[in-house]
């Protein structure tokens, strides 16, 4: 471990990209251990990630509900992170919701794999229209002259039309 120490270290003062990567990593690193050690443990139980980069700390929660209760205290939590030396660097603090996401089971390659079908399960539902906007698209399609322009949104419009 201490080798490795060494070899950050020395990548740090070199100035290499590499070393310019890990020292960025390592401050966010920092920052968010910071920041979770000032937030309340009602804030805690309702954050499941936290995300630091160029001064905005990102709060990840994983419904819009408890999203909403961390927008309601962040500003009270803004002002005393600015106040610590350390953190008076940051700018802002956003709220993201991230349901999809699951911060508490480890990163298995089924848990991953599953997310994965999800997603595309509900992308495929998503491609398909009804068949009224096919006929009309079809009808939009048709109704085009062929003045300059119109061909490219035509075949676009005939092809949306055909995803019934």
């Amino acid at each position: 471990m201490k080798t490795f120490n060494h070899c950050v270290q020395h990548l740090i003062t070199q100035h290499t990209n590499l070393g310019s990567l890990i020292a960025k990593a390592l401050q966010s690193d920092q920052t968010k251990k910071l920041v979770s050690a000032k937030l309340s443990s009602k804030l805690q139980a309702l954050i499941a990630d936290i995300h630091v980069e160029e001064g905005i700390i990102t709060f990840l929660c994983k419904s819009a509900e408890k999203a909403t209760l961390v927008r309601f205290d962040s500003i009270d939590l803004l002002s005393t992170l600015r106040q610590l030396p350390t953190l008076g660097h940051i700018k802002k603090i956003q709220v993201r919701v991230a349901p999809t996401l699951n911060f508490n089971t480890e990163n298995s390659p089924k848990a991953l794999e599953s997310i994965t079908e999800n997603l595309a399960e509900s992308t495929l539902k998503n491609k398909k229209i009804s068949k009224l906007t096919s006929d009309q698209l079809s009808m939009l399609a048709e109704s085009l002259g062929t003045e300059p322009g119109n061909e490219e949104l035509k075949k676009s419009l005939e092809k949306l039309a055909n995803r019934v």
